[in-house]
């Protein structure tokens, strides 16, 4: 017993020193004593356990507060003085703590506590602390947080209450107490008992030995087995559901007796309600209503069906759907009805009852139950490819029906809520957990593709939420956060044949995601612009080019801190590692893949990112179409200006990325043509080296000496790199060693056409000039400048002697007219095609190495 006076002392020496550590050195620690389940009143705030860890005694007294999370400060308590004794270690006596004053500062809990005795539903902060009654020094506290819930009872929904029914395994159909405690595991506890004469069905489930009994069901609704025992013909039964928190052995509530009276003789038709099911969540806000009626009725041709629909109103009593008045009602004799526009709009988020009877005869039959509707419209992220609807298949898949691509967003189940807001007035993280929040970033204006910085730093959400997509078919961007794909170099690239080509993907977290969790990543091209993603092709025997991209390679551009691995590539699908990317929520990739051959000018793209995990059973996707769980999709018009086919490239290396160590101008990229960049944004590239017309003159083929062919340029839409010209022929080293400052030979055979003389009006006096470059030193580029035995020895070429080759021992006394100038070889062709009526020339040039 505790006493004010005096107390006890027990010697718990073990204790105290156990205590002491892990207490952080507390004087006296407090233990308060965790109520039940959902109940509190203010004798437990006295409910306490203290350990006095010092070797002196306290004149002490307690001080308590109770919080709640909104409402701020509800009770505060103080005890009467008391002696602690030293090494004390036991309960408190309320008793022993008399008097003890307790107030409330709000009047509103203060008079439900009163009339209840418990507290209201809410979050409450408990704290007792223990203070030195001379000092008021506080030498112990403890704090609980008590979560309190007054869930209401389950509710039964069918069989409804003292119905007929005929089928010998009846589903039993409940709603779930309500609100659902968070964390917890519920299950339910079904009874049937039999009513016997003169009972009512109360009585027979208080008194009366179970009939039939099953424990532990995780669902709502339960099918009685067949294994069970048979109901009687002409016999009631009374029903009841028990919700219990499975991990507490904590009984939530019972639900009402309802009862039912097994007799499959007396009914003889059968009614059955088909679509929307039992209990559904619907989101098309025009459904398709549907019963059926047995095949005895064939006979019977003047059948009058009544649909009824009311707004459910779960504080309200059962009611008789047969003749309580609807808030809508259909007269029909069709076995359907499919709800219009001209009809009553059902309200978002709200439940609804739909009941049919049919009259035959002036016999009125009704089906075992009513079914439940919910209409709820859930947010998504939509594409905005274009869609014909009702068009099979469906181009581009982009609406919610038929199954078009889409990210959902809201995930709250409507049973365990009351109300469903609708954005801006519902925050983002009550949607789905911040866990599992991925999306495609935001590219800032500022984007360097060549440099990515902190400039690329990870951005807000930015994903567009809609019931439905939206689409023109224009390629105008009606989704407001289309902005997480660069197409990099420019979108000229992706109209081009079988080369390799790349984009830049911004992936987004939350900062809370769960970084454990791997991002998938899928991408789709219409190549051909036939309005579909499912075509592949074939670039050469050993490439194919898919609509649904196959991935080559990537590379990681930021966070530069990242670790590795962060990325794994599998055919179409590339999975991104969030936990590689150091502190950072976002990272930017560069993706490699081929371009189709023969592409369209027009090309529509879609993009998709979602976690690799399964969230609400839906699992990730990597289709086109259909519906996942967070993430986004992005679709984007790829318009590029066609290049013609008749241009002749280099092939020395040029490296499309940073830090550009080899670039020699080879591929033909932004800026040449003057298309347009997609998205357009600045890029700082130089034009290739690259030959639009080379029927007039060109560089022939030196194996066959001085034989004059047709020309022999490579045709190609843009550079193909390394030693993939197939014409790269009309230049031979004759005397190449590289020993420093020596003189160097090279051989060259120039050919021209055989009406040069009447193209030579379009061309400066007909003469030809040929510059060549060494990269002499291999640092990637043609710039370099080198001195050697007082002339230029630099990357581009400072000619010393050229002579010909071809008919150049001939005394007749002609010339061959030429000119050296520095880095210019001149030529005049028209020297070769009046004196020796010849289409080609060989030369040999000399110059120093470096």
């Amino acid at each position: 017993m505790f006493y004010k006076k005096k107390l006890f002392v027990a010697a718990l020496t073990f204790t105290v020193f156990l205590t002491t550590i892990f207490t952080n050195a507390q004087t006296v620690i407090v233990v308060l004593k965790i109520p039940p389940p959902n109940q509190w009143q203010v004798e437990d705030l006295w409910q306490l356990t203290l350990t006095n860890t010092s070797q002196e005694s306290y004149n002490v007294y307690l001080y308590g507060t109770v919080e709640e999370a909104a409402a701020g400060l509800i009770v505060e308590g103080t005890s009467a003085a008391f002696e602690l004794p030293a090494n004390f270690s036991g309960p408190v006596n309320p008793g022993d703590l008399d008097p003890a004053d307790v107030g409330y500062t709000n009047g509103d809990y203060e008079e439900i506590i009163m009339k209840t005795g418990t507290l209201p539903e809410g979050t409450y902060t408990i704290c007792i602390y223990v203070k030195d009654y001379e000092t008021n020094e506080e030498l112990g506290h403890d704090c609980i947080i008590l979560p309190i819930l007054h869930p209401s009872p389950p509710e039964l929904i069918s069989p409804i209450d003292e119905t007929i029914i005929e089928e010998g395994l009846p589903v039993f159909v409940w709603m779930p107490p309500m609100p659902i405690p968070p964390g917890d595991m519920i299950t339910y506890h079904l009874t049937i008992m039999e009513i016997l004469n003169g009972q009512t069905p109360i009585e027979a489930m208080e008194v009366n030995p179970a009939w039939f009994e099953e424990t532990g069901i995780f669902s709502t609704s339960f099918q009685f087995p067949i294994s069970a025992r048979k109901f009687e013909q002409g016999v009631t039964y009374a029903w009841q559901v028990t919700a219990v928190v499975e991990n507490k052995n904590w009984v939530i509530g019972k639900s009402e007796v309802w009862s039912f009276k097994y007799s499959p003789e007396i009914i003889q038709f059968k009614l059955k309600l088909l679509t929307p099911g039992l209990v559904e969540e619907i989101e098309d806000p025009y459904p398709l209503f549907s019963w059926s009626i047995s095949d005895n009725l064939e006979n019977y041709y003047d059948i009058n069906y009544t649909l009824k629909i009311f707004e459910m109103d779960t504080t309200s009593e059962p009611i008789d759907y047969s003749v309580e008045k609807p808030d809508v009602m259909i007269e029909t004799q069709n076995t359907f009805y499919q709800y219009s526009r001209n009809d009553m709009a059902f309200k978002e988020g709200k439940a609804y009852v739909w009941w049919v009877g049919a009259e035959i005869e002036n016999r009125i039959i009704v089906p075992d139950s009513a079914h439940i509707f919910l209409l709820y419209f859930h947010l998504y992220d939509f594409g905005d490819a274009p869609d014909k609807l009702g068009a099979s298949p469906s181009p581009y898949p982009t609406f919610r029906f038929p199954n078009g691509a889409r990210h959902k967003w809201i995930t709250i189940n409507w049973l365990l809520s009351s109300s469903h807001p609708s954005p801006p007035h519902i925050p983002i993280y009550a949607w789905i957990s911040p866990s599992i929040q991925a999306w495609l970033g935001e590219f800032p204006e500022s984007y360097d593709p060549i440099s990515p910085n902190d400039s690329s730093r990870c951005g807000a959400l930015s994903v567009d939420f809609e019931y439905d997509a939206r689409t023109d078919g224009s390629g105008d961007p009606l989704d407001d956060y289309d902005n997480g794909i660069y197409f990099f170099p420019t979108p000229n690239n992706y109209c081009q044949s079988c080369i390799l080509d790349s984009i830049d993907v911004m992936v987004n977290t939350d900062p809370l995601y769960n970084k454990k969790n791997n991002l998938i990543f899928h991408a789709w091209f219409d190549w051909n612009d036939n309005g579909n993603w499912d075509d592949s092709d074939t670039c050469d025997p050993h490439t194919i080019v898919y609509d649904h991209i196959h991935w080559v390679n990537a590379k990681i551009l930021w966070p530069t801190s990242a670790s590795s691995p962060s990325y794994n590539i599998t055919r179409h699908e590339i999975q991104f590692f969030p936990d590689a990317w150091s502190d950072y929520s976002c990272a930017i990739y560069r993706l490699y893949f081929y371009t189709a051959p023969s592409p369209a000018i027009k090309i529509w793209t879609r993009f998709r990112l979602t976690p690799d995990i399964k969230i609400n059973f839906i699992l990730p996707y990597n289709k086109y179409d259909g519906m996942v769980v967070s993430g986004e999709v992005e679709d984007y018009l790829i318009k590029c200006e066609k290049l013609p086919d008749s241009y002749d490239y280099g092939d020395a290396p040029d490296e499309l990325d940073p830090p550009f160590n080899t670039h020699y101008c080879s591929h033909l990229l932004a800026g040449s043509t003057g298309a347009p960049i997609f998205p357009p944004r600045p890029v700082p590239w130089p034009d290739a080296a690259y030959h639009e017309n080379f029927d007039h003159e060109w560089l022939g083929n030196i194996a066959y000496e001085c034989e004059c062919l047709g020309p022999t340029a490579d045709a190609e839409c843009n550079g193909r790199t390394v030693n993939l010209d197939n014409f790269d022929n009309g230049v031979r080293f004759t005397n190449i060693n590289f020993n420093p400052c020596d003189t160097q030979k090279v051989q060259v055979l120039i050919n021209v056409e055989k009406d040069y003389t009447r193209s030579t009006e379009r061309y400066y006096s007909g003469k030809l000039h040929l510059h060549a470059w060494f990269d002499w030193n291999r640092d990637g580029d043609w710039d370099d400048k080198h001195p050697c035995k007082g002339v230029p020895a630099d990357d581009h070429i400072y000619w010393l002697t050229a002579k010909p080759l071809c008919d150049a021992d001939d005394d007749d006394g002609v010339v061959i007219p030429f000119n050296v100038y520095n880095c210019d070889f001149v030529i005049n062709p028209l020297g070769w095609l009046y004196d020796y009526e010849r289409y080609c020339q060989m030369y040999e040039l000399t110059f120093f190495s470096r």
